[in-house]
């Protein structure tokens, strides 16, 4: 179903890098994408969270835990659960409201809107879509259009994930890291919309705004990012 996992940094040291980060998170996207695609392969089984547990190796880890049988939302460590976490993506955010921990999670992205970089890539991705739908129908059948719009809805995503992670020295190299993989959507969003552009296929006058905005978003991304490393202290 997929490739061998990036290996893990020691998780007993409290000073990771970006790169170790890096490292965390490609490993992190990898198991994602497998708990996805169980999912939807999985989703009208009957047995199909026992089955997602087992392929996940979830079982092992809730026997060492000794949490098997225990509802996982009255768990005091449920946010360091893998399957809690991964189980909640199938969930409708505003079920959350009960939970006192998770309401400080949508609250804190409710304030990643303060950041400029993450209101121009959000401004630029929704009007990135707002065009396609309608000025350019066919972008629906197109790779290239498809993956430049992926790209560019990912951007904000990884930027708010890293607001997420925080600014303490145990999470901001997590947070530079999330934000550097933002950065890598956006140039790789950019190159797609000027390969596509010499295709014909998007219009040459409006394209030009898009990309303006685009890489008004990817200066602020890069100031954003050197302002982050500027609070490394320890290293």
């Amino acid at each position: 179903m997929s490739g061998p996992l990036p290996s893990l940094p020691n998780p007993r040291r409290d000073d990771w890098d970006e790169y170790d980060w890096e490292r965390f998170l490609q490993r992190a996207d990898t198991r994602a994408a497998k708990f996805q695609e169980l999912f939807e392969t999985l989703l009208d089984h009957p047995d199909r969270d026992k089955i997602i547990a087992a392929e996940m190796g979830w079982d092992t880890t809730r026997k060492s835990m000794g949490c098997e049988g225990r509802d996982c939302s009255s768990c005091d460590r449920r946010f360091e659960c893998e399957s809690y976490e991964l189980l909640r993506m199938t969930e409708d955010p505003e079920s959350w409201t009960g939970d006192p921990e998770a309401s400080d999670l949508l609250a804190s992205f409710e304030e990643v809107k303060s950041i400029e970089a993450y209101r121009l890539a959000n401004d630029f991705a929704a009007r990135f879509e707002d065009y396609l739908r309608e000025r350019a129908p066919e972008w629906i059948v197109d790779e290239e259009v498809r993956e430049a719009l992926f790209a560019a809805q990912m951007v904000p995503a990884k930027i708010a994930g890293g607001h997420g992670i925080g600014y303490d020295r145990d999470g901001l190299c997590g947070n530079i890291a999330n934000c550097k993989r933002a950065d890598r959507d956006l140039r790789l969003c950019i190159d797609r919309i000027e390969h596509v552009l010499k295709r014909g296929i998007l219009h040459c006058e409006d394209t030009a705004v898009l990309l303006a905005e685009a890489k008004g978003a990817q200066r602020a991304l890069d100031r954003w990012i050197e302002s982050l490393r500027a609070k490394v202290w320890w290293r």
